[in-house]
């Protein structure tokens, strides 16, 4: 069901009854509404090893892709390619952006299961004279000990900033955050979704543990606080109509 949130936070299934027996799952946690997008959609997947949940297809929603375990074969069309198919394999800790209308579809490449979370959205489209961020791809490195911070006990690393079909400041970074440090109550002008990787946030009044997505629509007041023993691990993407300043981010 599609709602209007004031914020949104979802436990992401990490163990499944029966998962292995099974080809495909297909774990809806939330479609919503914003003032920035018309739909988003968060799913959870497991699929297979060598099983392909469809053909390769094109769709007009603009996807991100995070393999939590396991090995994905993401398959596009390529005219070069033997069979004019082109297999890219994704391991554990990766990160796909696919943009509107790119055709793909993706396989277990095994061994094992393959636990995956789809990110979808959907929007008014911008200027096509707009230059359009494209298909990539980012390899999230879960040893962050030879990386400093800033003396505030949170790291970022920027991933990608860009524009899309609907997005006109895109971007995506990945945050470390040292016991006792996070960000105080504040808003945004974008929409921000986090995906919390590993350790446990408190926020909301409510204490996050990973696996998790949060999703944070514009305008809403939040705060983000590691208030655990442990180091914090997450992605965050903010989706907005204009550039965001850079004391406005997260």
């Amino acid at each position: 069901m599609k709602s209007n949130p004031q914020f949104l936070i979802r436990t992401i299934p990490h163990s499944i009854k029966d998962a292995d027996t099974q080809k495909f799952r297909f774990i809806p946690l939330f479609s919503a509404s914003t003032s920035i997008m018309q739909n988003y959609q968060a799913v959870f997947c497991i699929i297979n090893e060598k099983f392909s949940p469809h053909p390769i297809h094109q769709h007009g929603e603009e996807e991100l892709i995070f393999v939590f375990s396991g090995n994905l074969n993401l398959i596009s069309k390529n005219d070069e390619a033997t069979n004019g198919r082109q297999i890219d394999r994704l391991s554990s800790g990766t990160l796909l952006y696919l943009p509107s209308s790119a055709p793909h579809t993706h396989q277990g490449a095994g061994p094992g299961p393959t636990h995956i979370l789809v990110f979808r959205w959907i929007g008014i489209p911008n200027d096509p004279s707009t230059a359009m961020f494209p298909r990539s791809v980012f390899h999230i490195s879960s040893n962050l000990t030879h990386i400093h911070d800033d003396g505030k006990g949170i790291l970022r690393i920027p991933l990608f900033h860009g524009s899309t079909k609907y997005i006109k400041s895109f971007s995506g970074d990945h945050l470390h955050i040292s016991p006792g440090s996070g960000h105080g109550w504040h808003r945004h002008s974008y929409d921000l979704m986090m995906l919390l990787l590993s350790g446990a946030l408190q926020t909301m009044n409510t204490q996050v543990v990973s696996p998790s997505l949060l999703f944070f629509p514009a305008g809403i007041p939040h705060h983000a606080w590691n208030a655990g023993p442990d180091p914090v691990s997450l992605l965050t993407f903010e989706f907005g109509k204009e550039s965001a300043s850079e004391s406005e981010r997260t």
